[in-house]
C-alpha cells in the first residue's frame, strides 16, 4: 500500500534508477495490455489514463530531484498520451514504433544527475514512508530460505512487531526537515564526472547538434501533416489533437537550440517589460476612446468639407460639372 502511495505522490523525489524502472515498466506493460485488450476501447483508454498519470508523477518527482523547470513534465506524459491515442484508435501494429518518442523524452530526463544527497529508500524520498515496506520485503525474501532449528529464542519477529520504526507522521516531519535543508543548503556536486551529464553535454556541444535538432523538428512537422492525411478516415478531433501535440513536441525540441533559448529569454524579458506598463483604468480607457472617436469624426467632416469646396472651385473655373 505504501509503495502504491509513493507511485502516485505529488511530492518527493525519484532518483534515476527508480525513474528508469517506472518508465520502462509502464511502457512494456502498456504494450502488452493494450495489444491484449485492443478490442475493448474502455480498457484501452483506462490503461492510457493510468500510465499517463504514472509517467507524469514520476517525471515530476524526477524534476524535483534534478531541480529542472516543470515544463519538462509535459514531455514524457503528453507525448505518451499522443502516441497511445494513435495506437488505440488506429489499431495498427506499426504505430507501436511511435512509443520511441516518449522513450526518448524519458531518456533525456535520465541524463540529468541529482543535485543533492538525499536518503533514498528504494529510489524514493518523500512524505510516504517506505522503510516498513522495505523491511517486509526483506523478511519475505528471508522466509524463503530454510531456517535451522535452534534452542536460542529468536525474538526477531516479535521485536520487529513491537518496535514501530517510523510511522507516517514521523516520516512526513523528516521529509519536511530534509526538504528544507535540501532547498536551502544544497551540498556541492560530486567531483566525479556523471556519465549521463557528459553524454548530454557532449551532444549539445556538438557542432552538428543544431542541424540534427532542426532535422528532427522538420521530420515531426512532416509527420504531423502526413499523419493528418494518412489517418484521414479518423475523427477530426483526434487528428487535430495529434497535429497540436506534434507541433508542441517540435517546439520543445526547438527550445533546446541556441536560437530557441534566445527566443525563450526574449519572451521572458518581454513579459517582464509588459508587467511594468501602467495600464489605464476603465474610466480613463472610455474617456480616451471617446476623445479619439470625436476627433476622428471632426477630421472626417473637415476633409469632406474641403473636398466639396475644391470640387466647387474646379467646376467654377473650368465650367465643367465635377461629380
Amino acid at each position: 500500500m505504501q509503495f502504491l502511495k509513493s507511485l502516485f505522490c505529488l511530492q518527493g523525489f525519484d532518483n534515476r534508477s527508480r525513474f528508469f524502472a517506472i518508465c520502462s515498466t509502464s511502457y512494456v506493460v502498456f504494450i502488452m495490455l493494450s495489444s491484449a485488450f485492443a478490442s475493448s476501447l474502455f480498457i484501452s483508454l483506462s490503461l492510457l489514463v493510468l500510465f499517463a498519470v504514472t509517467l507524469g508523477l514520476t517525471s515530476l518527482r524526477r524534476l524535483h530531484d534534478a531541480k529542472l523547470n516543470k515544463n519538462w513534465l509535459f514531455a514524457p506524459s503528453l507525448t505518451f498520451v499522443f502516441v497511445a491515442t494513435i495506437i488505440i484508435f488506429s489499431q495498427q501494429n506499426s504505430s507501436y514504433y511511435l512509443l520511441l518518442i516518449p522513450v526518448l523524452c524519458s531518456a533525456i530526463l535520465l541524463t540529468y544527475p541529482s543535485t543533492g544527497k538525499l536518503n533514498f529508500i528504494l529510489g524514493y524520498f518523500g512524505p510516504v514512508d517506505l522503510k516498513e515496506y522495505q523491511q517486509e520485503t526483506h523478511q519475505r525474501k528471508q522466509a524463503k530460505f530454510r531456517i535451522e532449528p535452534t534452542l536460542i529464542n529468536d525474538n526477531t519477529g516479535s521485536s520487529y512487531s513491537s518496535v514501530n520504526i517510523d510511522n507516517t507522521q514521523s516520516a512526513q516531519q523528516s521529509y519536511n526537515v530534509e526538504q528544507n535543508h535540501y532547498a536551502q543548503n544544497t551540498p556541492p556536486q560530486n567531483q566525479q564526472a556523471d556519465i549521463g551529464e557528459l553524454i548530454r553535454l557532449k551532444v549539445l556541444s556538438n557542432t552538428k547538434a543544431p542541424f540534427i535538432l532542426t532535422a528532427i523538428i522538420v521530420l515531426l512537422l512532416i509527420a504531423a501533416v502526413g499523419g493528418n492525411y494518412y489517418y484521414g478516415q479518423e475523427s477530426v478531433l483526434l487528428r487535430a489533437v495529434g497535429v497540436v501535440v506534434a507541433v508542441g513536441i517540435a517546439g520543445l525540441i526547438a527550445m533546446q537550440t541556441l536560437k530557441g533559448r534566445t527566443a525563450v529569454t526574449f519572451a521572458k524579458e518581454s513579459r517582464t517589460e509588459v508587467r511594468k506598463v501602467v495600464w489605464p483604468t476603465r474610466q480613463e480607457a472610455i474617456q480616451t476612446t471617446g476623445i479619439v472617436l470625436v476627433v476622428t469624426l471632426l477630421m472626417s467632416l473637415l476633409l469632406w468639407g474641403l473636398d466639396s469646396v475644391l470640387f466647387w472651385v474646379v467646376g467654377l473655373i473650368t465650367g465643367m460639372k465635377v461629380l
